[in-house]
């Protein structure tokens, strides 16, 4: 479903719930060193104690765990490049991906991701409304 705000198209789409699980209990478990050396490295657009592994490790979508999630991702990019009529002799491909962990107060300032014609980015624990 396409949804217009301001200038941007935002792409929303929802990830099955039981999968979602399954990645804070099994992908989010083998991040934790790199959430723990981030804490030395972290990106500057995080407030208040959020923590991002990209500075880190930008590379978890090479993680076998993180194979469905990323050939989900790929799928959906692929429906928004349709979506917004980018050239069909190109694909969207995936070739970074990070976490980022933020805690009961904390945020993330605004940002853009350079020259990335299209991000993504799955809440786990959010509440509705968020994001």
């Amino acid at each position: 479903m396409k949804t217009d705000i301001f200038p941007l198209s935002i792409w929303k789409t929802q990830y099955d719930i039981f999968k979602t699980d399954y990645i804070r209990d099994v992908l989010f478990p083998k991040l934790e060193s790199e959430f723990s050396a981030t804490k030395n490295n972290n990106n500057p657009t995080m407030v208040n104690g959020t923590l991002c592994t990209y500075n880190q490790y930008d590379q978890i979508h090479k993680l076998k765990e993180a194979t469905e999630l990323c050939n989900f991702a790929e799928k959906e990019a692929a429906k928004y490049w349709k979506e917004l009529k980018y050239s069909s002799l190109l694909e969207p491909k995936l070739i970074q991906m990070w976490a980022n962990r933020q805690p009961k107060g904390g945020s993330v300032r605004s940002h853009l991701h350079g020259t990335m014609p299209i991000t993504a980015v799955l809440y786990v624990n959010a509440k509705k409304g968020c994001g």
